[in-house]
């Protein structure tokens, strides 16, 4: 950014939706009650808790490196949205939300101490407290770092503003401030790609252009069937193995689920996540666009061969520093648009570990917390993780590339056990502590062998055909150019497990899920007492896998109940009485009910 327009255009962009925070936190009285400050008081309208729920996963990180991809691999990245973004918004709306709704926790350990122990309780909080408290500093520092690299602004300046920001709003106002000021970054975001496609697709050369560019050097081609799971980017591994990599971010995550359960009933949450669900493919696709421009803009003058930049997430901000920089304010603009997505993430990680921290840790510790004590609590551990974020973007810049590489990865080790260990309680009725201690370490061991081999046995890749031959004199010496075709880096390994740890990073939550299933069920089945066979599980805990089969048998009426989101049946002997259902006039997606009980059993 060179113009002075730039930087006022960046801050007016940032301080804009940061206002609406301050305005939802200090209008009239500041939340006083755990509801109102973790929860919005339950409600919140579906639209803002979709785009909350979109803002809590599409961070900046994620933004630049879905350019990356495109820029470095081709267009086939845009399988993942198509596919795997419907399959997770029905698992959620089938399995997850009713079930949170159900029991109606705080935080999502909860669950896990209802049905195993409180020492798995712990094993759930710590495995989130540690993930998010680490990738929050990798979502601060990334951006910051990106755009001190390639347009000169003191990395200070993005690390603090952001912590800063997002601490503020998020301490004072809680989920209400923090969802309707994430609302506004999204369609800041939005609006900063569409203006970036449009533009760039100006300064490419049109959009007939760009796909010409592309097509020709075969970066358009989508469906690459091979089911080899080391090839990095199959239809395969985008579909399935990106969708259960992002299942455990949307169905166990505490910033998912505190948005599910910040609404009146179950309708309003499974509402906003079907909204969610276009509004993703919609920036991931507009992020595509703009990673095959930054190719056609660079297809003859790659500024990672010439050393312009370090690494491929770099390149929209070198293209804006390079390309744009002559249309006033544009530049502050774009950059305010890439760093609304660090801002959201950072203020919903930032809430909801407020929560985890108070619910899963303090509380347990102390029973003599009330209500009021409870949101200054949550208060000062927000502020205290802001700093700590600080701090660790801070040292994030002094460390080497293989900790950024490990920070990186930290939601792809996690992932896949955490979620397992939810599944196997919900799946497995015979599931016991034993079981979910035994898989989710096992789990971890796998993912964390795994990813530490890849580190050091690199995966071979095939990068786009690239090209150095149009570089200025200053860039490169064009008698060193030449076209470089189906760029390959081939690695030779004596290793005989080289080819496993060239798996595809999008199968690790998968692998690790399986593992923690695996050893969790045998174990259980192994190491079950008599007396744990006899005292059973609470069906409240428990999915009916086979009710719900067979609910979708044409002989079977499928009617669901509101509360619960589970199949009801006419068989007398299967219904559990919970209860009088009470109607809530709050709630107006009530959807038809058969009985006032809901079934529960698992035969």
């Amino acid at each position: 950014m060179n113009y002075i327009e730039d930087y006022v255009v960046f801050v007016l962009c940032l301080l804009l939706p940061i206002a609406v925070g301050f305005f939802f936190a200090c209008r009239g009285q500041r939340p006083k009650t755990t509801t109102e400050f973790l929860f919005a008081d339950k409600n919140l309208r579906s639209w803002i808790l979709a785009l909350s729920l979109v803002a809590s996963y599409f961070s900046s990180v994620l933004l630049l490196a879905s350019v990356a991809q495109v820029f470095s691999f081709g267009l086939q990245y845009i399988i993942f949205a198509l596919f795997a973004y419907w399959f997770v918004a029905a698992v959620s709306h089938v399995i997850f939300i009713p079930m949170f709704h159900r029991l109606q926790v705080t935080s999502v350990n909860e669950y896990l101490e209802a049905r195993f122990s409180g020492g798995v309780r712990y094993v759930g909080a710590i495995l989130f407290t540690v993930t998010y408290s680490l990738y929050l500093c990798l979502v601060v520092y990334i951006p910051s770092q990106a755009i001190n690299t390639v347009a000169g602004v003191p990395l200070a300046v993005g690390i603090v503003c952001t912590s800063v920001a997002c601490t503020l709003y998020s301490a004072l106002g809680g989920l209400k401030a923090v969802a309707w000021t994430n609302a506004f970054h999204v369609i800041l975001m939005v609006t900063g790609l569409v203006t970036l496609c449009i533009v760039g697709t100006n300064t490419a050369g049109g959009f007939d252009h760009v796909i010409e560019v592309n097509k020709d050097r075969k970066r358009m081609l989508l469906f690459d069937f091979n089911p080899n799971p080391t090839v990095r980017d199959t239809f395969w591994t985008l579909s399935i193995g990106g969708a259960i990599t992002v299942i455990p971010v949307w169905t166990v995550n505490q910033t998912a689920v505190q948005r599910y359960i910040s609404n009146k009933c179950v309708g309003l949450a499974r509402r906003a996540v079907w909204i969610s669900v276009p509004v993703l493919i919609i920036i991931t696709g507009l992020a595509c666009i703009t990673g095959l421009i930054m190719y056609t803009v660079f297809a003859n003058c790659d500024p990672l061969m010439t050393g312009a930049i370090q690494r491929s997430d770099q390149v929209l901000f070198y293209y804006i520093k390079h390309h744009l920089q002559h249309l006033k304010g544009l530049p502050g603009f774009l950059t305010s648009c890439v760093f609304a997505g660090s801002l959201s993430f950072v203020s919903s990680g930032l809430n909801s570990l407020s929560l985890v921290i108070l619910e899963d840790f303090l509380k347990k510790w102390s029973r003599r917390i009330d209500d009021f004590d409870s949101v200054k609590s949550c208060q000062l551990v927000t502020a205290i993780l802001g700093g700590t974020v600080m701090v660790g973007a801070f040292v994030l810049h002094h460390a080497g590339d293989v900790v950024l590489q490990v920070f990186s990865g930290l939601l792809y080790i996690t992932g896949g056990p955490l979620l397992g260990i939810f599944t196997l309680g919900l799946l497995v009725s015979r599931a016991n502590a034993k079981g979910a201690y035994l898989g989710v370490v096992s789990g971890l061991a796998m993912t964390i062998w795994l990813f530490t081999g890849a580190q050091l046995y690199p995966p071979n890749e095939n990068f786009g055909p690239v090209s150095i031959s149009e570089c200025s004199p200053e860039v490169f010496n064009k008698s060193q150019a030449a076209m470089i075709n189906n760029t390959k880096i081939t690695y030779q390994y004596d290793n005989p497990m080289a080819g496993f740890y060239s798996t595809s990073y999008l199968w690790y939550c998968a692998i690790g899920w399986f593992v923690t299933m695996l050893i969790g069920t045998v174990t259980s089945f192994l190491l079950e007492t008599a007396e744990e066979r006899k005292v059973g599980v609470d069906p409240k805990l428990l999915f009916p896998v086979k009710l719900w089969l067979l609910s979708w048998l044409p002989s079977q009426r499928r009617r669901w109940n509101s509360k619960t989101g589970l199949p009801m049946s006419d068989d007398k002997e299967d219904w559990v009485q919970l209860g009088e259902r009470k109607h809530d006039p709050g709630c107006k997606e009530q959807l038809p009910v058969g009985r006032n009980s809901y079934r529960t059993s698992v035969a």
